[in-house]
């Protein structure tokens, strides 16, 4: 005999579409029920791992600040790591009480290292959470940070960089003024570092993948990092203030950033993106810092790092070690690629021994064909020889005033010599409009280079 379901009777006045609801609703209490436990994987088995890498050298007035700063966290799952580059200022004594009271938290290593790229990747290495915080010992974290950071990676999987606020901070913590954060953009990125590292987590696998923390880079480590992962994407900002970046007389970013990091960017973007990709704003930043040093020591430092695209380059010359060429000098002069043309060669001389000679005479071929004859200052000159051709160019330049430095108070040097050529640089057309720029007004460089570069 066949038993049949009986029906559920609605409950008195519920209507069959209010009875589905109900069932609707119970059904998702009990889905609800089933869900992993908080700041679980998606299969509900391993808790989601947070790492915090803090490299650190002699940082013993800070670090512990530091790590309370993270220990505070209300996300359990946390762990850190302090790589140490052997201190001599009592942050070792530090680091040992930290792993005496709580080693299941903490762990540190301290012995010499190769910088803080290097102590960056060995604690990545050593971590064994998926997420990644890199934690200066002189910067902390606000309470709730990590959870929020960790809540942005659940709800976007594919990210590879979640980052959020910080502020600047003097050296008793005190706020100074806000870091310049913003939402993410692509284009901005070339142009800004607006990620702050310190409120910056990252992806360990994303990390791995793109070989982690570059050691030919001693400050912009953390930017050149953001332009190796921005090709794959999955950077995601978070309205949240996650981080403190303390300024003091002794941290990185006062000190270096002028003479150091600014060269790096220009190098970073050259390796990265290619020969004249860098963004005019950081090309005319690095001039405002260095305009006064000469308009050839900026043209050397632009060449080197490829500022305007393809450089022409010295393939040969005739100079003697301090700096005099022979009576008759040769110049072999090549564009590195035979479609660009080199525009022109520049030469900055002088003469060691004015009173020898009061005028040059300086008679000028460029690729056999007479050029000209140049009459100059012995004391000092610049010589702007014209070329308009690609390829490789041979300048050969002979001095009609020869000397002797023996017969000026030289005895040991029997030489005979033209003068003394301080600097031979070969320019493309953007290179010589950059010269003839800064020579009309070389204060206001930085304006031209936003415009022109």
């Amino acid at each position: 005999m066949i038993r049949r379901k009986k029906k559920r009777r609605l409950k008195s006045g519920e209507s069959r579409r209010r009875r589905l609801r109900r069932r609707r609703s119970a059904s998702r209490r009990k889905r609800l029920r089933r869900v992993a436990p908080r700041w679980r994987d998606a299969d509900g088995s391993t808790p989601v791992r947070v790492s915090v890498i803090i490299p650190s050298y002699n940082q013993a007035a800070y670090i512990r600040d530091t790590i309370e700063s993270v220990l505070r966290q209300d996300y359990p799952h946390v762990e850190i790591l302090v790589m140490d580059g052997g201190s001599t200022d009592g942050t070792v004594d530090i680091l040992h009480q930290y792993a005496q009271s709580v080693p299941e938290r903490f762990r540190f290593v301290s012995e010499p290292d190769r910088g803080q790229a290097h102590a960056v990747n060995k604690g990545v290495a050593m971590a064994a959470g998926t997420i990644i915080g890199w934690l200066n010992s002189d910067d902390t974290y606000h309470p709730g940070a990590i959870a929020k950071v960790v809540r942005k990676f659940r709800t976007h999987r594919n990210a590879s960089v979640v980052y959020g606020k910080a502020n600047y901070v003097n050296e008793r913590g005190e706020f100074q003024y806000p870091y310049p954060v913003k939402p993410f953009n692509r284009d901005l990125l070339m142009t800004e570092c607006f990620i702050c590292q310190p409120a910056a987590f990252l992806k360990k696998d994303a990390f791995v993948r793109v070989g982690g923390v570059k050691e030919d880079y001693k400050f912009i480590l953390d930017y050149e990092l953001w332009l190796r992962l921005l090709p794959s994407g999955g950077f995601y900002y978070m309205d949240e203030l996650i981080a403190d970046y303390r300024l003091h007389e002794a941290s990185k970013s006062m000190s270096i950033w002028k003479d150091v990091g600014l060269e790096e960017v220009l190098w970073a973007f050259r390796v990265h993106y290619g020969e004249g990709a860098v963004a005019a704003k950081w090309v005319a930043e690095y001039a405002h810092h260095h305009w006064p040093k000469g308009v050839f020591w900026l043209l050397n430092r632009y060449k080197a790092n490829r500022v305007f695209g393809r450089s022409p380059e010295l393939l040969a010359i005739d100079r003697y070690e301090d700096g005099w060429v022979p009576a008759e000098i040769g110049i072999v002069i090549g564009s590195g690629d035979p479609n660009s043309v080199i525009h022109s060669l520049l030469i900055k001389g002088r003469h060691a021994i004015p009173d020898a000679v009061g005028t040059l005479h300086l008679t000028v071929y460029v690729n056999k064909d007479l050029q000209k004859t140049y009459e100059v200052n012995a004391d000092s000159f610049v010589l702007v020889i014209p070329i308009h051709a690609a390829g490789q160019s041979i300048v050969n330049i002979r001095t009609e005033e020869t000397i002797r430095p023996l017969q000026h108070g030289h005895p040991e040097d029997d030489r005979v010599v033209g003068f003394i050529a301080e600097e031979i640089v070969p320019l493309s057309a953007k290179e010589y409009e950059f010269y003839e720029a800064y020579n009309r007004e070389p204060a206001t460089i930085p304006t031209w280079l936003l415009h022109h570069k």
